[in-house]
């Protein structure tokens, strides 16, 4: 669906919203204890007099070389290539605010603001109308996933933003480039190259900003497979679209094999091992387990994903897992095809890597779903109290303001149930990281 075009005030003020609440729960959670300095105290370094993980120096050995003032000392490694825009962003506004510390907060502090406008703007385009994607959008900026990781300064919470990003600009091309064999061949052949430029651009920047390339690109084959589209001509059509992801995918491959060789040549490695921290690949994990594979049982055990399901239920809490679902079987059904092929996604991730946020890896859908849920139960709230008295003026109508009150009010609660931590209930939070690791008792 493609959305309306709403008034600039309305969405600014929409966006205001977002940028606030995400300001709001990054300071509460500065004063009363940042999630993963709670979990591992032991973990933690000072920056600037502040506490981080220790995991920042990754980042800040190569600050020097951002602002111009040295050539750089050591290799970026997987680590730093995964976060390279993050990393220069934050470089620059070190430049600006003389605060390495600071520096790497507005970073995370924006991508923060940004997955709730991005996931507001997604769900325009998966059919959850106005008030679903608004609260959809606010339950994104509550997520533990975004919560977890601010303060930590391993600019965790401005990758993980990158999804619901890229998954709207995904569908945003394919939605401007969809449409049946209409025009001449070579009206539709253009069609076809501009749709694979534009999404191998797409696929290279997620790679630059996190891993959810490998996520963007099945969901762009499943969008291409079964999304409906307007008639427009000179549109690729359904194989056109197709052949352009394919595409895409090939010019990512060929744009950071090209990438890496830059960096390579610009670059030396350092005289210590701790610079050179990797990240974990799929295909990598999966291999290693296979090649412990003895029986045919270990080989269908090499994706538990029964484990992978139970984890991925609790990290978004059962009440706001169900309240997704529900909400996704309301959508239109090209939504919940998309849905179906990002859980698949996230059941392998957290099966080949067992920690929450690839658990998480379709929260933007999650989150959408339990935001259409609210949006129903609040109009079907006003419906029941259309005919108290003093009260139809305020309920009679879906778009009534009790309407809106009561949709806004689940959607506190499930927003409440994954930020007890505000209230010194450090249980949910415990819970969260214990699927990564241990947390210790305290």
């Amino acid at each position: 669906m493609r959305p309306p075009q709403e008034p600039a005030g309305r969405l600014l003020a929409l966006y205001g919203t977002l940028a606030g609440l995400a300001l709001v729960l990054a300071l509460a959670r500065l004063a009363t204890g940042p999630w993963y300095q709670l979990y591992n105290p032991g973990g933690s370094a000072l920056l600037e007099g502040l506490p981080v993980e220790w995991e920042a120096v990754y980042y800040l050995v190569h600050f020097p070389s951002i602002l111009g003032d040295d050539p750089p000392a050591y290799a970026y490694s997987p680590v730093h290539y995964r976060a390279l825009v993050e990393l220069w962003a934050a470089g620059a506004l070190q430049a600006w605010t003389g605060s390495a510390y600071w520096a790497l907060a507005v970073v995370d502090l924006a991508g923060w603001a940004l997955a709730g406008a991005a996931t507001y703007h997604l769900g325009w385009r998966l059919g959850a109308g106005g008030r679903g994607a608004a609260l959809g959008a606010l339950l994104t900026v509550g997520s533990p996933l975004l919560a977890s990781n601010m303060w930590a300064h391993v600019l965790h919470v401005a990758e993980f933003a990158s999804l619901p990003v890229g998954l709207w600009a995904a569908l945003a091309l394919l939605d401007g480039a969809a449409g049946p064999n209409l025009g001449g061949a070579r009206e539709r052949a253009g069609g076809m190259l501009r749709l694979a430029a534009g999404l191998g651009a797409l696929l290279v920047g997620l790679s630059l900003t996190y891993q959810y390339q490998w996520v963007v690109a099945p969901l762009a084959l499943a969008a291409a497979l079964g999304r409906p589209g307007p008639a427009r001509p000179g549109g690729p059509g359904r194989a056109g679209a197709l052949l352009a992801v394919a595409g895409a995918v090939g010019l990512y491959l060929v744009a950071t094999l090209a990438l890496r060789a830059l960096l390579a040549a610009v670059a030396t490695a350092g005289p210590l091992d701790l610079y050179g921290a990797a990240v974990s690949q799929p295909a990598d994990l999966a291999l290693a387990r296979l090649r412990g594979a003895t029986s045919l049982a270990d080989v269908l055990n090499v994706l538990p994903i029964s484990s992978a399901l139970e984890m991925t239920v609790q990290v978004y809490h059962p009440l706001v897992f169900v309240a997704g679902l529900a909400g996704l079987a309301l959508l239109p059904w090209h939504a919940r095809w998309l849905a179906a092929v990002a859980f698949g996604l996230a059941l392998v991730a957290g099966s080949l890597y067992q920690a929450p946020w690839t658990a998480m890896t379709a929260y933007p859908f999650v989150y959408l779903g339990a935001g259409v849920s609210c949006a129903r139960a609040g109009a079907l709230v006003a419906r029941l109290l259309r005919g108290l008295p003093g009260l139809k003026a305020f309920a009679g109508r879906p778009g009534a303001p009790l309407a809106v009150v009561a949709g806004v009010g689940l959607a506190g609660l499930l927003f409440a149930v994954t930020n007890a931590d505000l209230a010194g209930d450090t249980r949910f939070l415990r819970q969260w990281w214990s699927y990564y690791a241990r947390v210790p008792s305290y």
